[in-house]
């Protein structure tokens, strides 16, 4: 049998300046370090917005319009707030709180390619699901 992937196709086109989610993984952790090394899931993404100077044309567009409040910006944060939980920079202390696991960890020395190849190789080396469409 013959095998296929199918691409998720964005109704609404991304904007110029949209951030990838490998793009947020150092931002995200800077706006941490900010907040005093934890916060809450509207914490952080409200100051990675900040720190990004992201204009409302960017931090404006939905996921998905038809079923979904979240904005790209939002579920691409998601996401990057996963994925360093599994590269073990972040701790998910309680719903809805996050928080760094070492306080001196340096957003420059965060590698997206690592943390993307350590992600697939912990899912069984099936390769995450691109988000950046």
């Amino acid at each position: 049998m013959a095998s296929y992937k199918t691409k998720r196709v964005r109704e609404t086109p991304t904007p110029p300046g949209m951030p990838t989610v490998q793009e947020l993984y150092r931002p995200l952790v800077r706006a941490i370090k900010a907040l005093g090394g934890s916060g809450s899931i509207d914490e952080m993404d409200a100051k990675t917005i900040e720190l990004l100077a992201l204009p409302d044309s960017v931090t404006s567009v939905l996921q998905n319009p038809a079923t979904d409040t979240r904005t790209v910006v939002e579920y691409r944060l998601a996401w990057a707030r996963n994925r360093l939980k599994h590269a073990g920079i972040l701790a998910n202390s309680s719903r809805g709180v996050w928080a760094l696991r070492s306080s001196g960890i340096s957003p420059e020395s965060i590698d997206p390619t690592a943390i993307d190849r350590l992600v697939r190789t912990a899912a069984g080396g099936r390769a995450p699901i691109s988000l950046d469409a």
